[in-house]
């Protein structure tokens, strides 16, 4: 669920973004994609999986879990393009680049972790 999401929001902003050219091919690839995704969380929120019941708050945490996803989705292609612009837009050498997003990754990940 989360490569499938992440390669339709991949593709759709960097058309939107980037302003690339998608071709048909890669669009119906799309499609199958985003249709495989909306079949996934329609019969996960609707089967419930280990003999739970289908009660309210089991489909609450499946639609936060979604949500989470979809949210980690989104920030992953913000990762990713951002990447792709200091590439090659930029001077910047790839180990830097690579170092600082570590260096910045651990600290946001200490402040979250110990406020």
């Amino acid at each position: 669920l989360i490569s499938g999401m992440e390669l339709v929001l991949s593709v759709c902003a960097t058309r939107l973004v980037r302003g690339r050219k998608i071709t048909w091919v890669r669009w119906v690839g799309v499609l199958v994609v985003t249709l495989g995704i909306i079949l996934v969380g329609v019969f996960d929120t609707n089967n419930v999986a280990g003999g739970e019941t289908n009660d309210e708050s089991t489909v609450n945490k499946q639609i936060i879990g979604i949500l989470l996803i979809l949210g980690q989705s989104v920030m992953s292609v913000i990762q990713d393009l951002t990447e792709e612009v200091f590439m090659q837009e930029t001077a910047f050498p790839p180990p830097l680049l690579v170092g600082m997003e570590g260096a910045y990754g651990i600290v946001i990940a200490l402040i979250l972790y110990f406020p």
